[in-house]
């Protein structure tokens, strides 16, 4: 009875985690974070890989509970499934099934780069694949980390992004500037004007 009151209030605090659990670490965040990874780094893939450790460990308190209580009452002789009461071998079998199910579960949502995850079908419905300029550039004002575009991924220019793309594609073949020949030039001059000698066009 004095095990089982513990274990309760153990499994309680440990799914609801109050203050007195995360100042002393016992939290899937704090006891996971090698695999877990940083928050800061990749947000969206440490808040999936956090949702499928969380439920694994959840779905592990009731074999633990049994575990301890081979160990608190062993008298039982829970050890021994085949010696042990049938209403324990009924509670084994459930302690068994849902870490397995649990375990099922996480591999559906971990195919496809974890597309099948309900955070990720979530946020599938605000991703488009259709991405503004405009959002784009106040986008890169607030990230620190530098940005890499997927291959799917097409950013729809404004109209002062295809004039500024427009004018540096005509003006990409600018020689030196024959004042330095250091630095390429700023302007291109053009000839508009018909061979010298012909009508009032003259030699330069």
């Amino acid at each position: 009875v004095t095990f089982t009151l513990a274990y309760v209030v153990f499994a309680v605090c440990f799914v609801f985690t109050p203050t007195e659990f995360h100042s002393a670490g016992l939290t899937v965040q704090n006891l996971l974070s090698g695999w877990l990874g940083s928050e800061d780094a990749a947000f969206v893939p440490y808040h999936l890989r956090r949702t499928a450790a969380t439920l694994l460990c959840h779905s592990l308190l009731p074999l633990g509970y049994y575990v301890g209580m081979c160990f608190a009452a062993s008298e039982k002789r829970l050890y021994s499934p085949s010696q042990a009461p049938e209403t324990w071998r009924v509670f084994l079998l459930l302690a068994l099934t849902l870490p397995t199910i649990a375990c099922t579960l996480i591999y559906y949502w971990s195919r496809d780069r974890w597309a099948h995850h309900p955070l990720a079908r979530t946020l599938a419905h605000y991703a488009f694949p259709q991405l503004n300029s405009t959002e784009y550039g106040e986008l890169c004002e607030k990230l620190r980390a530098p940005i890499r575009s997927a291959a799917n991924v097409v950013i729809h220019q404004s109209l002062g992004d295809l004039f500024l793309e427009t004018f540096a594609s005509l003006v990409e073949d600018l020689e030196a500037c024959i004042g330095c020949m250091q630095t390429r030039a700023s302007v291109r001059l053009v000839k508009t004007c018909q061979e010298a000698d012909e009508g009032e066009c003259q030699q330069c």
